[in-house]
């Protein structure tokens, strides 16, 4: 997740937002190729041997907010531990392979109330290729969940505002809008979660649950999807400053929808029936 200083500080956000899109060019999600994975499996296998917890793909499904869709798990990540992994990275990410997210068994124990969302995630699209799965096991506290929800929407505004107030570009408003968007994916799933609603894997299930529970403009985020893959015809500059309005507005009510299940008791309210 982005600091605080990356939050309130534009020129940090939009050149974090650059430099994910250049990586990307280079270094995008690896496809999944069910040809691959028993050689990956192997090389991490052979390369931390004992040390290794377990090997899981993510991300399939679910588009993630980071980077990394390979998780590799250790018991100690140490600089001596992770020093396998230079080689094999070296290779790899020639392949078009993202820089893995290396975790402990100790994250996993103790890290779920500091990255709820997080691990929420990683449970919801977990495949497991070598080891044992400890993602099916986790759970969040609800009221944990919830208020990281609250949180990056809340931060999410602040970073919008400042971001959309120094950014004149046309370029840098949609590099603005790519770089969020995934977020308020993440954050859909959660609060569905919190209000005991299915959680969509494919983002237009996803969009059309989020417009049916939590009442979100679904045409918005579809016209903010198209332009940050580049869909649609180039916007004019008023059309997408447009746009970015009707963003910041969304994601200030989405942050008032997540305040409000904390008065109703933490997000754990009965499901709705239909």
């Amino acid at each position: 997740m982005a600091s605080w200083k990356a939050l309130i500080q534009p020129s940090v956000a939009m050149n974090a937002i650059a430099k994910r899109r250049r990586l990307k060019q280079n270094e995008g999600a690896m496809q999944v190729d069910e040809s691959k994975l028993p050689e990956l499996t192997k090389d991490f296998e052979q390369a931390f041997g004992s040390r290794l917890v377990s090997l899981s793909l993510h991300g399939a499904g679910v588009p993630l907010w980071w980077p990394a869709n390979l998780v590799v798990v250790l018991f100690q990540a140490t600089a001596t531990a992770l020093h396998p992994a230079h080689a094999i990275l070296g290779r790899w990410r020639r392949r078009g392979l993202a820089t893995p997210l290396f975790l402990t068994r100790a994250d996993l124990d103790r890290s779920l109330d500091a990255f709820p969302l997080e691990f929420f995630h990683l449970k919801l699209d977990a495949r497991l290729l070598s080891g044992a799965d400890h993602f099916q096991a986790l759970e969040p506290e609800p009221e944990m969940l919830r208020l990281q929800c609250e949180r990056e929407l809340k931060g999410r505004a602040i970073a919008l505002r400042q971001a959309y107030a120094a950014s004149t570009l046309r370029e840098e408003l949609q590099a603005l809008i790519a770089g969020s968007l995934p977020l308020f994916l993440g954050v859909f799933r959660g609060l569905l979660h919190l209000r005991g609603q299915t959680c969509p894997l494919p983002p237009a299930e996803l969009l059309a649950a989020a417009a049916k529970d939590l009442k979100v403009k679904a045409e918005v985020f579809q016209r903010l999807a198209e332009v940050a893959q580049g869909a649609a015809r180039k916007p004019s500059a008023d059309a997408l400053h447009t746009l970015v309005g009707d963003y910041l507005a969304e994601c200030e009510r989405l942050a008032t929808l997540a305040d409000e299940l904390h008065a109703q008791g933490g997000g754990q309210e009965t499901p709705r029936k239909e």
